[in-house]
């Protein structure tokens, strides 16, 4: 995972929360995203941002 850039991390990122039952809204960063490069809901409504 080290050697990964950014636009490989991010979705590998999406990947894995969404294996594990969260919906992403949100797999890439970008300007103007303020850090939030991933952004999922899980099945209870909890919300995790990854930067």
């Amino acid at each position: 995972m080290c050697d990964l850039l950014d636009r490989e991390f991010e979705p590998l990122i999406a990947s894995l929360l969404e294996r594990d039952g969260h919906e992403v809204q949100r797999a890439h960063g970008g300007a103007g995203d303020r850090g939030a490069d991933v952004i999922t809901t899980g099945e209870n409504g909890e919300r995790i941002v990854v930067q």
